[in-house]
């Protein structure tokens, strides 16, 4: 199991906290943190990161543009360099309660 944990103030800036998230290979995927906002009809990209080893993993969260009223916070895996809008297929989920399928890993 993948813990998170969120710290930053309202200057959107922030980073996350991971522990023992499985290793990425950054030429054929990466992380991408999403921000769910009730003011954007998308999730705002928070920026791409990879985990090179296991244990303790501290990322800073990069928002693209401005975000408020925070809904969740995401993560999902995407092609390197990260997409626009993602279609959320192989993702894991901070603050939301949703049916898990095979693919998931839960951010506690």
């Amino acid at each position: 199991m993948s813990r998170a944990s969120l710290s930053g103030t309202n200057r959107q800036e922030g980073y996350m906290v991971f522990e023992n998230m499985p290793v990425n290979d950054p030429k054929l995927e990466q992380y991408q943190f999403w921000l769910v906002s009730a003011d954007h009809e998308h999730p705002i990209d928070g920026g791409v990161f990879n985990i090179a080893s296991s244990g303790r993993v501290i990322v800073p969260i990069d928002a693209k543009i401005r975000a408020s009223n925070l809904a969740a916070l995401g993560v999902t895996i995407e092609k390197p360099g990260g997409v626009v809008v993602s279609d959320r297929t192989d993702r894991m989920v901070a603050g939301s309660s949703r049916k898990a399928n095979r693919r998931d890993r839960c951010i506690e």
